[in-house]
């Protein structure tokens, strides 16, 4: 497990920009000096159901992939009563086109069906190094949602959860 933490007092090591990578090796967490964006690799996977409170993960998503110079494939996920319709595919069209302003290489793939299988099926077939994904309901990793709590439990690749406000 993978997070971030700012010394306390603001004290920063030079060159961190303020910003500690903490990993947990075998449950007892560790400083790494590299910068987060340094662990996340090259391939990103963003699962998103393009929902209003979904784009504060979305854009976090982005500017991971842009810091780490990560291809990004957002994994759009729509119920399984549901279709993508017209607005749903405009959204995903505009947060294709904000990446790729920002120069990174994005792919796209539209599923419908249960949100966790879909995004360990997804970040297992695609070789993900990261699963990024929201959660309204976040307190820590033991008390997830649903679908993250899953997602964290049985993953191929690290996960990392973006709390989502909820009324965002």
């Amino acid at each position: 497990m993978l997070t971030t933490k700012t010394r306390a007092g603001g004290e920063t090591r030079p060159g961190s920009g303020g910003r500690e990578a903490w990993v947990h090796e075998k449950g007892v967490p560790r400083i790494c000096p590299r910068s987060l964006a340094d662990h996340l690799g090259g391939r990103m996977l963003l699962a998103t159901d393009l929902s209003p409170t979904s784009r504060h993960v979305d854009a976090r998503a982005i500017e991971l992939a842009q810091a780490a110079g990560a291809q990004l494939l957002v994994l759009a996920i729509t119920l399984p009563e549901a279709t993508a319709d017209a607005s749903h595919r405009k959204r995903l069209a505009a947060l294709m086109r904000r990446a790729r302003r920002r120069g990174i290489h994005v792919e796209a793939e539209v599923v419908s069906g249960d949100p966790a299988d879909a995004i360990l099926r997804v970040a297992t077939s695609s070789g993900a190094d990261v699963v990024i994904i929201g959660d309204t309901q976040w307190r820590d990793w033991q008390n997830a949602g649903c679908v993250s709590g899953h997602v964290i439990r049985h993953s191929p690749c690290a996960v990392l959860i973006a709390h989502t406000p909820a009324s965002a």
